[in-house]
């Protein structure tokens, strides 16, 4: 773990200033970008359930899943979530190989949960939106300004930040997971498009990365996956259908799935899970390094429990 010298010093006037302009606990309108992984799902799943959060634009790059294929699994997402209203955007693809675990991202699971709903429907939306169109339109209606989920590479913002960085100041916060150069473990995110990174961390944007280890981040495994089961929610029994699959149930029995996109929501709903340190050379930048797993864990249920009076 980094040295924390100084933390609650450095924090102070820095929390202040964000709680002003995004809100306690992430109340601000979030964009979300994903590039569809399964983590990303149960990200998304959460995100829709808290009563404090309204997703106002959903965006995909090319990540886990392709482009066009992470599009059309965020289609039917937000389907089975109950936000068709949502305006949906594609990113470009990347001139780069996919990684291994692609076959999965793209596959999501449906085949688990094909008699479950809608939200295992085709994808209907013809023809996709332009990423940046969408999040220029989003941050162009919202009355507040909007805090930026991305759950992938930076693609998008960083597109926006050049092509119309006048938007810039309308986003709160990124909420980014994933670290940038010259950190010697970025993350795949960062990996996948550093010059992106680059970009967005070199604007004058406010940045909460989420820059943990293996050993500090919550499992998701096969005890709350059922646990997740139990709730009736949309939003649970979307998650606990995907993870339905054989592919996917394997490798929960291996314990290899960790609520790394998840700890995003968890965050926002409960920002006492973490212990934020300042995130070097960036005075708007703030470092989430671990977190209390057995808090997050807790937060996870309490979030996909709640009912929502609305949805935006």
């Amino acid at each position: 773990m980094r040295s924390r010298i100084g933390v609650e010093a450095a924090l102070g006037a820095l929390w202040s200033v964000w709680l002003a302009t995004a809100g306690c606990c992430g109340g601000a309108p979030l964009i979300v970008d994903t590039d569809m992984a399964l983590d990303d799902v149960r990200a998304i799943a959460l995100l829709s359930s808290s009563r404090t959060l309204a997703i106002i634009a959903v965006v995909t790059s090319d990540g886990s899943s392709g482009a066009r294929a992470g599009y059309e699994s965020a289609v039917r997402v937000l389907r089975a979530l109950g936000l068709d209203r949502v305006p949906i955007g594609m990113g470009p693809s990347l001139d780069a190989p996919p990684p291994p675990w692609r076959g999965l991202s793209e596959a999501l699971g449906w085949s688990a949960i094909v008699s479950s709903g809608p939200g295992t429907q085709p994808a209907q939306r013809e023809p996709p939106a332009d990423a940046v169109s969408v999040i220029a339109g989003a941050l162009r209606d919202s009355a507040a300004p909007v805090d930026y989920v991305c759950l992938g590479p930076l693609t998008n913002l960083a597109q926006l930040i050049h092509e119309k960085p006048e938007l810039a100041t309308r986003i709160a916060r990124v909420l980014y997971v994933g670290s940038t150069r010259p950190d010697p473990t970025p993350g795949w995110n960062t990996l996948r498009d550093p010059s992106s990174t680059d970009r967005v961390f070199g604007a004058d944007i406010a940045i909460c990365a989420f820059d943990m280890d293996d050993p500090d981040v919550l499992r998701f495994d096969s005890g709350l996956w059922q646990e997740v089961g139990h709730v009736e929610s949309a939003a649970a029994q979307l998650i606990y259908g995907l993870h339905r699959d054989s592919r996917v149930q394997a490798l929960l029995r291996e314990r290899h799935f960790r609520a790394w996109d998840e700890t995003v929501p968890l965050y926002l709903h409960d920002p006492a899970i973490a212990h934020p340190e300042p995130f070097p050379g960036r005075p708007r930048g703030i470092r989430i390094g671990a977190v209390d797993v057995d808090a997050a864990r807790n937060a996870y249920l309490a979030i996909l429990k709640q009912r929502r009076s609305g949805r935006p």
